[in-house]
Parts: C-alpha cells; structure tokens; sequence
C-alpha cells in the first residue's frame, strides 16, 4: 500500500530554496533602491583607468563628473549615473564649469585631487582622489 505525501525532510529542502531565491531576487525587485556599491566602484575604476592612461600616454588626462548631465567619464566615453543616486563633487575650482567638476591627471601619476560623493536611500560612498599620489580612495556609509 502506497501512501500519498511528501517527508518533513522534503518540505525543509524546498522552503530552504524558496528562502535563498527570495533573498537573491529581492535586492532585483526594487528599483528604487540603487546599488550604491556598485556605482561607487564603477565610478572609481573609471578615475583609476583615466589615471593609467595619462601615466601610460605621458600626458595629462581629465576626469569629469557631468552634474546636469547625471553623467561622468573621461570624454568621449561617458557613463551615466543610476536613478536615484544624488551626486556631489568638491573639486578645485578652475578645473570644471558650474555644472561640471573635473579631476586632472597628471603624466607622474599625481592630480589635482578632489571628492566625488554619491548618495542614495539614507547611505553614501565618498570617493576621495589624492593629489598627490592620485590614488583612488572609496569610503561607505550606512546614514543614521
């Protein structure tokens, strides 16, 4: 005689699945939640890589963070910035326009340093570029 059902042991096995797609698909079904670590880290690697070409290249390279355009990079490639990411930038001054901040690379590896600041869902990632070394720095925070 057969007996019709499942084993408590299969019921455990499948709710644990249920339970780690769900954690795996949740962070997807937000759009209004940017991955702030992401942006940061992509936003580093474009200043890192505009540093290696003015050291590769022996010639000055700017970075730009295009605040109206939502956008940043090293012209002709641009990447844009996700929704719902607020930007900041404190760079020097006759560097970028009103709208632009830009971040100089020079031949030795040094710039004129600055900090681009992203924010978004009460968290924030400073990206901090030394002027002297023009080494790429990420710090972030959880707001309070």
């Amino acid at each position: 005689m057969a007996r019709a059902g499942f084993t408590l042991m299969e019921l455990l096995v499948v709710l644990a699945l249920m339970a780690l797609l769900t954690g795996l698909a949740a962070p997807r079904l937000r759009p209004d939640a940017p991955n702030l670590s992401l942006e940061a880290r992509a936003m580093a690697g474009g200043l890192r890589a505009t540093r290696s070409t003015a050291l590769r290249a022996n010639d000055e390279r700017l970075f730009l963070v295009d605040l109206a355009g939502r956008r940043y990079g090293s012209p002709p490639q641009w990447t844009a910035v996700g929704l719902g990411v607020a930007l900041e930038t404190y760079a020097a001054a006759e560097e970028g326009g009103r709208d632009t901040a830009a971040i100089r690379f020079f031949p030795d590896g040094s710039s004129t340093g600055g900090r681009i600041t992203l924010s978004a869902g009460g968290r924030t990632a400073a990206i901090t570029v030394d002027w002297l070394s023009g080494a790429v720095v990420i710090d972030e925070r959880s707001g309070s």
